[in-house]
């Protein structure tokens, strides 16, 4: 099992989950090329698009390490996107769009293979824009932001088909923020049912054909608006299982956590989280759970029994993570290993101690404070009893002593009524 990163430096890392090690490293450390978002090359085994922070878009094979090829912004204003992703319309070939903050959508047509670029559209929608990406059906663009609501975009007619209403007003009037933060289709076949995570901790869930507020809403804070806002309390990403039940929502206070799309209820969190949680995914054919964080550590969960089963240190903040699904026809590790170092190849002992895992770390060191400890339980034991056997031994000692002096007071007050009765008898 394997998935790919990308931080904010501008590294992609291919790593393994069971040996927690680096199977392979690309791309140019420099914070003008930080990865923004990733996503998998459709018909592709191994091959990932980014965007990049100054609006450059890379096509990588993560299995060989290798550039396939690169693709500069269409303006200024398509830098730092937030989203890239592919749609394959019926009525046009394969599509890449990126979409930027701004609302500035680039729209590249592809070959059959998505090498080679044919041609290029911009067009720009309501922005502020956090998410956009494409319904199962590739006919349509949801997208939503900060003061933006959830919108549904008609990609052949290019107007705004459907848009979402705000929820009621408080108990005070006072109208409630927008900020939607990242979205998803509930069904991968279906458009209509839509789940959203904002920056105000609310998870939302929509029904096109019902009507514009949200047919589910729950919020994952407790705690007041007011309150919840000057804490930051922000939701980052979200992810919805394969079966439409349920999904898992990540905040930027370092939490995770697992929510019932249909009733609101939250079954729990997702613990040993330290930093602010940037992606979450479930994996295609198991039951695990993979999210990255600004602590450096991607952590895998098992889904039923919520618990952590493995966690791997990266060194940089990360960005974006990709959980990858084995294919037949994959070189094997050994190989991937050969072509990207991974992390302790060709250190000296003081590094490879440093990359060790500080949670395998501080877990044996708690061992050795046990051993210890016991140690000196023992220890404490066999000094207290040899302690009561010199007690016990002094006890001893002083009633025999005590007897002994009795005697001989008794011996000598015997002694002394004898010498008086003869003296008297004289």
């Amino acid at each position: 099992m394997k998935f790919v990163t990308g931080d904010e430096t501008g590294l992609i890392k291919v790593s393994g989950v069971e040996k927690k090690e680096l199977l392979g490293k690309m791309g140019v450390q420099s914070r003008t090329e930080g990865i923004e978002c990733m996503e998998w090359v459709p018909g592709t085994e191994g091959h990932v698009v980014v965007g990049k922070t100054n609006g450059i878009v890379q096509r990588w094979d993560a299995y060989n390490q290798t550039l396939a090829a690169s693709w500069d912004p269409l303006t200024v204003a398509h830098e730092k996107p937030r989203s890239v992703f592919f749609m394959q319309p019926p009525t046009s070939p394969p599509l890449m769009l990126t979409c930027c903050e701004n609302g500035a959508v680039a729209i590249r047509k592809m070959d059959d293979a998505m090498m080679t670029i044919t041609d290029e559209e911009d067009i720009t929608v309501a922005g502020p824009v956090s998410r956009m990406k494409a319904s199962p059906s590739h006919t349509k663009l949801g997208y939503g932001g900060k003061e933006n609501e959830l919108q549904l975009y008609d990609f052949e007619t290019r107007k705004v088909e459907w848009k979402a209403r705000n929820v009621p007003c408080n108990k005070l009037d006072l109208r409630l923020p927008v900020w939607v933060t990242d979205l998803q289709w509930i069904d991968r076949e279906d458009d209509r049912k839509i789940a959203i995570c904002t920056a105000y901790g609310q998870v939302r869930v929509y029904d096109v054909r019902a009507q514009r507020r949200p047919v589910m809403d729950t919020k994952i804070s407790e705690d007041s608006e007011q309150i919840r806002l000057m804490d930051g309390t922000r939701l980052t990403c979200l992810d919805v299982h394969s079966s439409g039940t349920w999904a898992a929502v990540g905040d930027a206070l370092g939490g995770l956590t697992k929510v019932d799309l249909r009733t609101g209820n939250i079954f729990g969190k997702f613990k040993n989280i330290s930093g602010s949680v940037r992606a979450v995914q479930f994996h295609r054919t198991e039951n695990v759970l993979a999210c990255a964080s600004l602590d450096r550590f991607v952590r895998v969960y098992e889904l039923r029994t919520m618990k952590m089963i493995n966690q791997v240190y990266l060194k940089q903040r990360l960005n974006t993570l990709l959980f990858d699904v084995e294919p037949s026809t994959a070189e094997p590790e050994k190989e991937m290993k050969k072509r990207g170092k991974p992390v302790g190849s060709g250190k000296g002992e003081e590094e490879e101690e440093d990359d060790m895992d500080p949670f395998d770390a501080m877990h044996g060191m708690e061992q050795d404070d046990e051993d210890e400890g016991s140690k000196e339980e023992e220890e404490g034991e066999e000094e207290a009893g040899k302690e009561k056997g010199i007690s016990r031994k002094g006890t001893v000692n002083k009633k025999r002593k005590t007897e002994k002096t009795a005697k001989s007071v008794k011996g000598k007050k015997a002694g002394a009524g004898k010498a008086g009765g003869k003296k008297k008898k004289k």
